[in-house]
């Protein structure tokens, strides 16, 4: 059986996913806040604030997906959801 990823979900079946995405990138903000105002350990905040990045990358290619934007097709795509040396690149 196929592994379910964002890569292989239909736009239909991907519709709304972007939101849980995007709330996600916003918590990851969010506690990078916290870590660097209250705890002072700035290297976890930009740690996280580079994840929360990268999930508003994630959401705004699943948003274009599932409005009919090929963007799956784009050279890397599949990496950009698996692995994290691609985004870093960006």
């Amino acid at each position: 059986m196929q592994e379910i990823t964002f890569i292989n979900l239909s736009k239909e079946k991907s519709k709304g996913l972007h939101l849980n995405i995007f709330e996600n990138a916003k918590q990851l903000k969010f506690d990078s806040s916290i870590l660097a105002d209250i705890n002072k350990s700035y290297s976890s905040a930009s740690s996280l604030l580079i994840l929360s990045s990268e999930e508003i990358i994630k959401a705004i290619l699943v948003l274009l997906h599932t409005i009919g934007y090929r963007v799956y097709l784009l050279k890397d795509a599949k990496g950009f959801f698996k692995n994290h040396e691609i985004r870093h690149s960006l």
